[in-house]
């Protein structure tokens, strides 16, 4: 594997994509149609719930993921421990939440709360059980068969979900598609496991791994908290309906972080594990990393950010005005933080979680002190300010992971500024042409599609006069692991 990591890393990118493009795009789609079956309340109080059961899933987990992934001497045994740990906690957890659910319902000022956490009780186990079977196909890059269970599992809970909504189920569509969609891939992962527990408790295996885990399950709570405050203000500040619309602005965000952020992720953990030792090929690598992320991902949230008014009108229609006010500033930072992002698995590769748990907690603590510190009276007010403040830290995390895999930081940020300008003026190459497109096309597909072409227009002529040589390497690297299979050079 290690003499021919580029198209190890290559071929599971693909399988990757596969799974989070195939099966999230099936989940967007159902959830374009849920909205306009749905009200911004169904939504609000459905979104409301499962931030708690997704806490609860993430406790339970106490970041044992990432340390099973990437210990390479790792037993079958070794895993049986944090095994049953993880699965009693969500037992636990959940029971609390279920005992719990009306002072929830009270404290954040949420009508209709309290029986949808009670129904959503189960699901955290549920989730908890498919992510040790999860771990173990990645530890093994079997994202192929992952691949198909996403899509799946999303398929038959999507369409449950709509079914559901449209004989008038209201928010219940969306707890059954949340149960559907968990238990198709709880079975679809069980029915053949990559590995079985071997009831085998000891200790001493628990502890390297919790050494490994603890800062990355700290990071995960404090980003966790942090991401959740600004929901926490809306809720209690603007009611649950205001929340359902910021959830569904949030959600083409959220959706484009997923298919374009977490297929470099989902694959660079397990294959950087194994090139770890080697400082300065793994530098290369992430060189290789950041300008794809910056080429091809950046690009791609930022054409999003600037269609948004568009977008938003098309999928989700009248009924959700001012979602795109929303989703506009949370696209520019996704665009961003596709790349960002790719700092932490190349941390936690060289075995320094604990640097990314800093950053982290510097970034979070910055967040959390700016929005309880400033009051707005508008939403998309303290959307676009919650935004400003994510990107606090973004130097200082590049600089760090420079400096870790031991390269200049100004050979990353010139990377970075190349593909950021081009982006920028691509965008407001839209926004200049809209006062003229609007009135000749009709507002939505016809309008959306022109500006689309206005905008790739403007960043491919940027990209042939300033950077043909970003793209050129990335050309050579596709058609070098896809047409020959090549190993990588890096």
């Amino acid at each position: 594997m290690t003499s021919d990591i580029g198209t190890t890393a290559m071929r599971g990118l693909l399988w990757s994509a596969a799974q989070n493009w195939g099966g999230r795009l099936i989940t967007f789609a159902m959830f374009a149609i849920l909205a306009r079956l749905l009200t911004p309340a169904d939504y609000g109080v459905a979104s409301a719930a499962l931030v708690v059961v997704a806490f609860v899933t993430m406790v339970s987990e106490f970041g044992f993921g990432d340390a099973i992934i990437q210990r390479r001497d790792l037993k079958p045994e070794d895993v049986d421990l944090p095994f049953v740990v993880s699965v009693a906690t969500s037992f636990l957890l959940s029971g609390v939440i279920v005992a719990f659910a009306g002072a929830f319902e009270v404290w954040l000022k949420a009508p209709g709360l309290t029986p949808i956490l009670i129904g959503l009780g189960a699901l955290a186990p549920i989730m908890t059980l498919s992510v040790f079977q999860e771990i173990n196909y990645k530890r093994v890059f079997a994202f192929r068969t992952l691949a198909f269970r996403v899509l799946i599992a999303n398929v038959v809970g999507g369409v449950a979900a709509v079914a559901a909504a449209g004989l008038g189920a209201g928010v219940w569509s969306l707890v059954l598609q949340s149960y559907v969609t968990a238990l198709v891939g709880l079975i679809w992962l069980w029915w053949s496991p990559m590995w079985r527990p071997q009831w085998r408790f000891t200790v001493e295996s628990l502890r390297p791994l919790g050494r490994f885990a603890l800062p990355v399950i700290t990071m995960r709570i404090v980003d966790f908290v942090s991401s959740r405050v600004v929901e926490l203000i809306i809720i209690r500040q603007f009611g649950i309906a205001a929340f359902g619309v910021y959830s569904v602005g949030a959600r083409l965000y959220q959706i484009l972080l997923i298919l374009l952020q977490s297929v470099l992720n989902d694959v660079s953990l397990p294959v950087l594990s194994t090139v770890a030792d080697d400082r300065e090929r793994l530098g290369r690598i992430y060189l290789q990393s950041v300008n794809f992320s910056t080429f091809l991902a950046t690009p791609i949230f930022v054409l999003f950010a600037a269609l948004s008014p568009e977008i938003c009108d098309v999928l989700f229609g009248a009924k959700w005005a001012g979602v795109d006010a929303i989703s506009l500033p949370l696209l520019l930072v996704g665009a961003v933080q596709c790349v960002q992002h790719l700092n932490g698995p190349y941390m936690t590769a060289r075995g320094r979680p604990g640097k990314t748990l800093v950053l982290g907690l510097i970034k979070y603590m910055i967040i959390i002190v700016g929005l309880l510190a400033v009051s707005f009276d508008r939403i998309d007010h303290l959307v676009a300010y919650y935004a400003v403040l994510q990107l606090a830290v973004t130097p200082l995390s590049f600089a760090v992971a420079a400096h870790e895999l031991g390269l200049s930081y100004l050979k990353v940020a010139r990377i970075l500024f190349v593909g950021g300008i081009g982006c920028a003026i691509a965008f407001f190459g839209v926004v200049v042409a809209r006062p003229f497109v609007s009135p000749i096309l009709p507002h939505g597909i016809l309008s959306g599609i022109a500006l689309g072409l206005v905008y790739s227009a403007c960043l491919l002529a940027f990209y042939v006069m300033f950077a043909r040589r970003q793209l050129g390497e990335i050309i050579r690297f596709v058609t070098t692991r896809i047409g020959k299979g090549k190993p990588n050079a890096a």
